[in-house]
């Protein structure tokens, strides 16, 4: 199939500019910024059983203005590796290595087999042949997320960190790499049980593992490069709302300012009335064991806000001037989802929200089904650039000619904080 090769990932700034492919299905972005660099990972040709046919990237070395798309190499049948899906794609880079990584759950058969690793030394024009991370055990594995220490000032600058649930007991499992991805070991820790984490590291070298699901989300912090560890807290006990129709799994995002606070995001119901509807979480912290969590007032019409419900948020801070974060998040209503923007100059205590939807009003039947409702991904891109912010996220438009779905990566670019 090799119009599943190739992704445009097109700059959207004013009216969108929509690509087509045949059967198109394109879901799930990650990003990561450094400098001016923007690399996005994104899952092409979704399946219904879960996974995709490969693992595609997007490259932008102008704060996203213009792009360079394809797909990983060796990774699935697809692009000439063995494996038959890919899925969860992950982004991360390490400024000591100068190198980009993504990371891909693989599957052969019905669950994920480990994760793997493609690297890249020229900032995503080419890729590495991907590497076991962690699994290939024969076990079940699920869900995987990496960070960097990119804080010159840290004792362990240069190392990065990968968390992803083993199924078997549902843990946390963890691995370190100080090579820039070449080659990871496994770390000792707290296992808790979760499908779902979120490493962040501060400036100070701490490592801050979230994890949970469906709004109920802890914390545990690694130091000395992961060989020390903190006992887990809890940081919300809320829930979420299960959308009908609708794979809107509840994963938590975070990030880290230059000054070491955090904040994190998800969607859940902690006070909706019944369980009715899903509104944005967030919780704060300067050291990763203390946290003040908040909902996000997105809508000051309650009437309004109970028939919608938001979903996917995803965040990332400025690096370099701090208080600055900024939110993408998916909001259905009505039977169609837009993409939205939220963001913040004094560390989440306020947001300010953009008017104008990114996406608006894509209706959920030209999405791609799957056997847990019709999917655009549990997580949406988001990245600094050059002081701005460049957000990655799946549009479906209408099929045309015979197609089954056009559902392609987009991008906005810039949006100020």
């Amino acid at each position: 199939m090799p119009h599943l090769h190739r992704r445009p990932l097109h700059r959207r700034h004013g009216p969108l500019q929509q690509r087509r492919h045949p059967a198109s299905a394109a879901v799930e972005a990650d990003s990561f910024g450094w400098g001016g660099t923007v690399v996005s990972a994104y899952q092409v040709g979704r399946g219904y059983s879960g996974g995709s046919t490969n693992t595609g990237f997007a490259a932008s070395r102008d704060g996203g203005l213009n792009w360079t798309s394809s797909a990983l190499p060796g990774l699935t049948v697809a692009a000439g590796g063995t494996h038959e899906r890919a899925s969860d794609p992950v982004v991360a880079y390490s400024a000591r290595h100068d190198t980009w990584m993504v990371g891909s759950l693989v599957f052969d058969g019905g669950d994920g087999r480990g994760i793997m690793v493609n690297r890249s030394t020229d900032a995503g024009g080419h890729w590495s042949a991907p590497t076991w991370a962690i699994g290939n055990d024969g076990g079940a594995w699920d869900k995987e997320w990496i960070a960097c220490d990119n804080w010159a000032s840290s004792p362990s600058y240069g190392t990065c960190y990968l968390t992803v649930t083993k199924l078997a007991g549902y843990q946390v499992e963890l691995a370190k790499s100080v090579d820039g991805g070449l080659s990871w070991t496994p770390l000792n820790g707290p296992r808790p049980s979760a499908n779902g984490s979120f490493p962040v590291v501060r400036p100070d070298g701490t490592l801050v593992v979230l994890y949970g699901l469906a709004g109920r989300v802890s914390s545990f912090t690694m130091t000395g490069g992961g060989t020390a560890w903190t006992s887990p807290v809890p940081i919300s006990s809320g829930s979420q709302y299960d959308v009908p129709g609708l794979r809107d799994v509840s994963v938590v995002s975070a990030d880290t300012d230059s000054t070491g606070r955090i904040n994190a995001v998800w969607h859940g119901c902690r006070t909706a009335t019944g369980c009715a509807w899903n509104n944005l979480v967030q919780a704060t912290s300067t050291d990763g064991q203390n946290w003040t969590v908040t909902e996000i007032d997105t809508c000051p019409d309650t009437a309004l806000c109970a028939a919608s419900n938001q979903f996917a948020p995803s965040i990332t801070a400025d690096p370099l001037n701090p208080g600055r974060f900024a939110i993408v998040y998916n909001d259905l209503w009505n039977g169609a989802v837009s993409v939205k923007y939220l963001s913040s100059t004094d560390g989440g205590r306020s947001w300010k929200k953009r008017t104008t939807p990114l996406a608006d009003a894509m209706p959920l039947t030209r999405m791609p089904d799957t056997n847990q409702g019709r999917m655009l991904g549990e997580y949406l891109g988001i990245a600094p650039a050059n002081g701005s912010v460049v957000t990655t996220f799946p549009v479906a438009a209408a099929p045309a000619n015979g197609q089954a779905f056009a559902q392609t990566m987009s991008t906005y670019t810039p949006l100020g904080f």
